[in-house]
């Protein structure tokens, strides 16, 4: 057939598309090499291919949705409390955002595109169009649905459409009503069908890391390597993971300058826990491939505030660890970052204890959960820790409501690691404290928040 022009179906800029793909071409596409995590195909001992899908192992009917509109409201069973089930109601407005995030997650892609025929009587069946860009799904709708015989079947137009961007999430979900950031929603009336975000996991996820950094390997029990390295009754790694070659991973400051120059203008806030080597990086940055600006004209433009977890602003002689690690990064952010700083201190940390009881008793549903190891390898259990991080993070997502803000001022660091805090109406500089009941809202939500069960997982 020619060449499949997509962009009617509002997917733009595509690379390829494998349309039809044969099986030979498909089980190439699903066990190369370079796939890894959920998209990479494994060859079994019978020569099928095994792939793993994460939490999930079928479907996700919870998060199954219905537009509501003049065709579906009087003609499809919804979901009431005298008769549950999983047909939930969308709305028009819901359906255009979610539909936009898959259009969106699938362009710019080398796709595969399957035409399939549901249904064996000529005058009854659907031809569904299927649009994805992992070669597995494309294996496994080929596999359920009846392939076109002869260049009619191939010619004709798609009864419906299929928009399967299983690696995209729906961010805001709670805004738009819905259950979980995973939605499979159906239009009876235009005829399609979006799926976002059955992908299970997040391996696209991108990570950097920092090379020739402070050297901490010895401060304390590496707690993130012993877990790392836990295995299970049968050898294999206990957590899964999706990265093999770490020596491919890029710098940290180059993955920021990649991800800032496609983010919108003052749109970024970053949330910063650690030592302040990969952003005194980033501002030091030149010009590259990603962008025509240096490190710190780029962050001036793009980052709306930075957030870190850093300085004790209560004890002039004490030097805290994120600072002393690298005190002349930690001296250039706090002091010529181009943008708004705030910061949570030592002593914020230190006021809101994460419950040791929690850590014992709130994760039994995981079987094994990587921060209850954690807690177990770096000392005896149990124990309550200081939030530092959490609380910096908790800031970078919902805002002040939960925290006091200092008044606006400067921050200096002194060559031994003293953070001092000097108001200043024109500054723009603060940092967090609480009171002991806001201390203990946050501490409650913490529970609740980290030992939650997952929607994916309930």
């Amino acid at each position: 057939m020619p060449k499949m022009d997509l962009s009617k179906y509002g997917i733009k800029s595509v690379k390829e598309v494998l349309y039809n793909p044969t099986y030979e071409v498909l089980y190439n596409e699903e066990t190369k090499p370079e796939l890894e995590g959920y998209e990479k195909g494994q060859v079994t001992e019978l020569g099928a291919i095994n792939v793993m899908t994460g939490i999930y192992t079928g479907r996700s009917p919870k998060d199954k949705y219905i537009v509501m509109d003049k065709n579906s409201k009087d003609t499809v069973w919804w979901n009431t409390p005298e008769y549950p089930n999983d047909n939930h109601p969308m709305s028009e407005k819901v359906w255009k955002v979610v539909k936009k995030t898959a259009q969106q997650e699938l362009s710019g892609k080398r796709l595969f595109v399957v035409d399939g025929f549901c249904g064996t009587h000529k005058d009854t069946r659907m031809k569904v169009r299927f649009i994805m860009e992992v070669a597995w799904q494309a294996h496994f709708v080929t596999n359920m649905f009846i392939r076109p015989k002869n260049q009619e079947e191939f010619d004709q137009e798609p009864d419906f459409v299929v928009y399967c961007a299983s690696k995209a999430k729906v961010a805001n979900f709670e805004e738009l009503g819905l259950r979980s950031d995973t939605c499979v929603a159906f239009n009876v009336s235009s005829k399609e069908q979006v799926i976002l975000n059955t992908w299970y996991g997040y391996p696209d996820i991108p990570i950097g890391v920092i090379r020739n950094g402070a050297d901490c390997e010895t401060d304390a029990i590496n707690y993130a390597k012993a877990v790392a390295n836990m295995k299970d009754a049968s050898g294999s790694p206990a957590f899964a993971r999706t990265i093999n070659e770490y020596d491919k991973l890029p710098d940290a400051h180059i993955l920021y300058r990649k991800l800032l120059a496609k983010a919108e203008d003052k749109s970024v806030v970053i949330a910063s826990v650690g030592f302040s080597t990969n952003l005194i990086r980033l501002l030091d940055s030149p010009a590259d491939e990603y962008s025509d600006l240096t490190g710190k004209e780029l962050v001036s433009r793009k980052v709306k505030t930075l957030v870190t977890m850093a300085g004790n602003f209560e004890n002039p002689d004490f030097h805290e660890y994120n600072v002393v690690k690298d005190i002349q990064a930690a001296k250039v952010i706090l002091q010529e970052w181009p943008t708004s700083v705030v910061t949570s201190p030592f002593e914020l940390g230190i006021q809101i204890q994460y419950p040791g009881s929690s850590i014992e008793n709130d994760f039994g549903w995981a079987g094994f959960h990587p921060v209850v190891e954690a807690y177990k390898a770096y000392q005896p259990m149990p124990y309550d820790r200081p939030t530092w991080d959490p609380t910096a993070v908790l800031y970078a997502v919902e805002g002040g409501d939960w925290f006091t803000l200092s008044p606006a001022g400067n921050i200096t660091v002194t060559d031994e690691g003293s953070t001092i805090f000097t108001p200043n109406k024109n500054g723009n500089r603060r940092y967090l404290s609480v009171d002991q009941n806001q201390a203990d809202s946050i501490k409650a939500y913490f529970v609740k928040v980290i030992s939650s069960i997952p929607v994916h997982r309930k």
